[in-house]
Formats: structure tokens, sequence, C-alpha cells
């Protein structure tokens, strides 16, 4: 076993700094440039864990000199002895400035982020997400391009590195292939139907992330809306912007093969701008293929409302004109017979007349005798 102390290649151990299934991570010195690196180190008494992260750092080393990409963390020195393997790597930024030596010194995570803002005053705005989340997405995206998968992504394994968030903890890497083993960390690892479905780990490991970074909650409560937002509630963040996560991220862990992203440069254009459309569903790789769920109806269902508002719009006309138009008709149909009365009453009236007028002429007939 590993000691304070000890001395591997040069590289003297200081103190742990981390610890998990797969190694133990150390804090170590380079003795002939006094450089602070982390050594991770695999005991040989796992015999097939050691060969698997042996066959990982491998094809990890190979792809990784191809793509120089400066959000993948690098391997700087590998060497197996006959108590394990171990190899070295960058340290990570601190959570606080100090001496990384010092006993209370711990490395920058995007895991220890989540749970530092936990208790604090407020959450990650949304550019603070989009900034983390698109470097990691161009880095998975390069892991793809060339035909291996993570397939470990979650907060714990994302470090900052001179303020650079880095994809690291390669053990898991393997080989983009028809079958994949599922393999990863509970909740950030895709479930059985999500893989047999032919989705990819690594998308699922995303999604997951960023649901846990929007939130600050585990992967098992994705989609209860009890647990939408973080511990600060609604009010602490914009609640459109939110929207918009929780939207990518149901539709990166969707059910249907052929509603999820194709690309991961594409889930981070989402992020960015959130401008692609449902019709872009199940495009080619060198197409532009599908973004968030649009908020606007499709043109088919477009043109399907508009055609039920027109029907509603020419029943309620016809509605309110019906009164007036039955009077109307009432009063054409009887206009006969009103011209009838109509007559009969002007005659009564010119009757009524000469009678006054007789009844004068001889009341004046009767005055003058």
């Amino acid at each position: 076993m590993l000691a304070q102390g000890h001395v591997l290649d040069g590289y003297r151990l200081i103190r742990p700094i981390g610890r998990g299934g797969f190694g133990e991570v150390w804090l170590c010195q380079l003795e002939a440039t006094g450089e602070l690196k982390a050594l991770k180190f695999i005991s040989a008494t796992d015999a097939d864990l050691l060969e698997r992260e042996l066959a990982a750092l491998i094809r990890y080393r190979a792809v990784a000199s191809q793509l120089q990409c400066p959000h993948l963390v690098p391997i700087e020195h590998v060497n197996r002895t006959d108590n394990g393997l171990f190899y070295t790597m960058p340290l990570a930024d601190g959570m606080a400035d100090g001496n990384p030596t010092a006993s209370l010194w711990t490395p920058k995570t995007l895991a220890a982020v989540i749970e530092g803002r936990k208790s604090g005053a407020a959450w990650l705005g949304a550019d603070e997400i989009t900034a983390i989340m698109i470097p990691l997405l161009g880095a998975v995206q390069r892991l793809s391009d060339v035909g291996v998968i993570h397939r470990d992504i979650k907060p714990e394994n994302i470090l900052f590195i001179s303020g650079r968030p880095c994809l690291g903890d390669i053990g898991l890497l393997a080989d983009d292939a028809a079958t994949i083993t599922r393999r990863g960390t509970p909740g950030y690892a895709a479930p059985s139907w999500y893989l047999e479905s032919g989705g990819n780990p690594d998308l699922w490991g995303i999604a997951t992330t960023l649901y846990t970074l929007i939130t600050g909650n585990s992967p098992d409560k994705l989609g209860r809306a009890a647990f939408l937002w973080p511990p600060q509630g609604e009010m602490s963040v914009d609640p459109v912007a939110w929207g918009h996560f929780h939207r990518i991220i149901l539709r990166a862990t969707h059910e249907k093969a052929s509603e999820r992203y194709l690309r991961f440069e594409t889930v981070g254009a989402a992020l960015l701008d959130g401008t692609n459309t449902d019709d872009d569903a199940g495009q080619p790789d060198n197409q532009h293929d599908i973004g968030t769920p649009s908020l606007s109806p499709s043109p088919a269902v477009s043109r399907k409302l508009l055609w039920v508002m027109g029907v509603v719009f020419v029943i309620v006309v016809i509605f309110l004109l019906m009164p007036a138009y039955l009077q109307w008709h009432v009063a054409r149909q009887n206009q006969p017979f009103i011209d009838q009365i109509n007559a009969q009453a002007q005659k009564a009236n010119d009757h009524a007349k000469e009678m006054l007028e007789q009844i004068r002429k001889e009341t004046e007939a009767k005055s003058k005798k």
C-alpha cells in the first residue's frame, strides 16, 4: 500500500486527496522540479480492475495525443509495478486559495462546486452553467469523433485546471461499439433500456450532469416536478432558462432514440440559443440535427389550429348575427300583412278627418242661425 513519503519514479507522495472504487488519488511532488501533481494509483490486488484501467489508459493516451483538447485531463507519466498501476496528471485548482499541501485543501471538482452552492445565497447563473457545459460537450464530441466513449461522466469527474473545466478519470473509457457494457456510477450511468435502444452512454452522462448542475439533485429525481429547482428555489434563477435546460435534458434522455440528439455539439448549440426545432429529428450527423423542443407548434399543428380557429370564428359570427337576421326575416315575411294594416289605418284616419270636417261645418251653420 502507498504511504506518505514514498517515492514513485521521482514523485514523492504527500497525502491522499481522493478515494473511490477504482483506486486512490494522491497529492505528490516531482522531486526534480518541485511541481505538485496528482497521482492515481490502482492496486494490483484487483487484477481485473487494473487491466481494465490500463487498457483504458493506453487507448486514451493514443487518442488524446491526436486531439490536443484543453478540456480533457492530460496523462503525463505512467508506470506499472508489482504493487499496482499509477499515473500522474496536472493538479486541479483548489476550492479555496491556499497551499495544496495543507490538510484542509481540496481539489475543485464540479461536485464540490455544486455542494458549496447548496448552502450559499445564490445558485449558479445560466451563463455560468453554459460556460461549464460547452467546453465539456466539445471534449466529449472529440472523443466521439475518434470512436471512443468515456462512460463515467459525472460531476465528481469534472475538474477545474487553471480555471478550465476538464473531463477526467478515464478508467472506464472504451471503444464505441454496437454492444456497450453498462458501466459507471448509478444515476449517471445510462440504464439498460437506454443502451438497448442505441443510446450513447456519454449523452446520458452529460444530461444527468447538467440536471445536477442546475438543481443540485441526484439524477434519480430527474423529471419530478418537486425537484426542478436548486435549493434556493424557483425565484433564485431565471425560470425561462431553467425550463430550456430541462427540455434539453428530457430530449437527451428521451425514451425514443429518434428524439435524442445525434451529436454533442448540437447539445451545445441548443444550450446557447435553443433555436432548433422538432422537424430536424433523426437527421444524419452531417445535417442540422434536433435541438430543444420548441415552445411553438409545428407547421402542421399551426395550420390545423388556424383552421379550427377560423371555423370557431364563423360560428361565433353566425351566433351573434342570427337574432338580427331572424328579426329581419320575420319582418320581411309579414310585410304584406303590415301594408294592409297600414292601408286600413290610413283609410280610418281619412274617414275620421272627413267626419270631423262635417261636424265642424254643421256646428258653424247652427251658430249662424
